[in-house]
């Protein structure tokens, strides 16, 4: 296979941590399908950035990956593209993710759904459409630091996280010994509009290692995930030791 070859499903790959790791895996010679759900600006914008720097494909395909009809129109677009480009799927990346402050008692049947079905549900549901329609290949979930923990401030997002990490055990079991499945925990790499600056200060300060945490070490801990042959089922943690405490 020539190096232009490979194809890379991102999915929420327009934005934030997505769109750094969608950049990574350019700049790895994977052609890239990226998908996005609402921010249509940011994912041409990314487009435009990639083919600009590096010589690969670059396909958007827009989708609701929460709701089924959407999830199954988004299926039939993967394979009408690969198809007509002769190619195969050889790494998907589940990162679309929905994260509200919500607690149990506040988590209705709307967020549940909308929750559930994008964090845990569309990663399960692509994982199958992808073992069914290729022969090999790897799958990288992204969770979050606190994923061993339990707490519940986050109720309905920290319980998804929760069942993606037991589904990364459980699938790389499943689908070996022709799929590689692992995970990714990210901590403080991009902090989202609910975490001030003081807050984020506090964070670094109080983690085991005390270090700023930015998007090159989450892709290099992606680069030892795709790399190592040998590895599946496996979850890093790139927090400053955060899941310790």
């Amino acid at each position: 296979m020539s190096r232009k070859e490979k194809y890379a499903l991102v999915t929420g790959g327009a934005k934030r941590v997505g769109a750094q790791i969608s950049l990574a895996l350019a700049q790895r010679n994977f052609n890239l399908l990226i998908h996005y759900c609402g921010s249509k600006e940011d994912a041409l914008k990314l487009q435009e950035q990639i083919k600009a720097k590096e010589q690969v494909d670059c396909i958007l395909i827009q989708a609701d990956l929460s709701i089924e009809s959407e999830l199954l129109r988004f299926f039939s677009e993967i394979k009408r593209v690969l198809q007509k480009k002769e190619a195969k799927l050889d790494l998907l990346l589940n990162n679309a993710s929905v994260f509200e402050d919500n607690s149990f008692l506040e988590t209705d049947f709307a967020l549940f759904e909308k929750t559930i079905g994008l964090n845990f549900k569309a990663p399960f549901f692509i994982s199958q459409f992808y073992r069914q329609n290729f022969q090999n290949g790897q799958i990288v979930n992204i969770l979050d630091t606190e994923v061993r923990k339990n707490k519940t401030h986050h109720f309905i997002y920290q319980l998804s996280k929760k069942a993606l990490l037991e589904f990364t055990r459980m699938s790389a079991l499943e689908l070996a010994p022709n799929f590689r499945v692992n995970a990714l925990c990210p901590g403080l790499i991009l902090p989202n509009a609910q975490e001030s600056l003081g807050l984020v200060q506090k964070r670094v300060r109080n983690s085991p290692l005390s270090q700023e945490l930015n998007s090159s070490h989450l892709i290099q801990a992606l680069d030892y995930l795709l790399d190592h042959q040998f590895v599946t089922g496996e979850t890093l943690f790139i927090d400053n030791g955060e899941h310790l405490l």
